[in-house]
């Protein structure tokens, strides 16, 4: 494993020994796969994938997660509501979308941000970023 990528991955909030979960919202397929083989390097499987708003929230809402990567517009549908049960339920989550900082309401903004296209170095440190809160 590269040295870059030794300090991400579990953490002692993993669950009981099991790896940690990752949800991926995301409607993009090629970019849902990629993202499942990053975060598989960075030491995060299993990973869920949701691409639409239902099976996303139903995700959300039901299983343990370690943290969320999140695209904000899935299929034409915000996934604020998704943000919304992430941060009721205490599950940190990631940014990862074409939308711009300013554009997004302050209570989701301070959570770590990566713009479209992004490269694997900068969802270490989002990840990093999002686990140390």
């Amino acid at each position: 494993m590269p040295e870059s990528t030794k300090d991400v991955g579990p953490t002692s909030a993993s669950h009981s020994g099991e790896q940690p979960c990752v949800l991926i919202v995301e409607d993009n397929y090629l970019l849902a796969s990629t993202l499942v083989d990053v975060l598989a390097e960075l030491g995060y499987t299993p990973v869920d994938c949701e691409g639409s708003l239902k099976g996303a929230m139903a995700a959300a809402e039901t299983a343990t997660y370690e943290l969320a990567v999140v695209e904000l517009h899935l299929k034409g549908e915000s996934a604020l509501p998704i943000l919304d049960t992430l941060m009721l339920r205490g599950i940190p989550y990631i940014l990862a979308t074409c939308a711009e900082r300013a554009d997004i309401s302050p209570i989701y903004s301070s959570a770590p941000f990566i713009s479209k296209p992004y490269d694997v170095e900068q969802l270490r440190k989002a990840i990093i970023e999002c686990i140390e809160g």
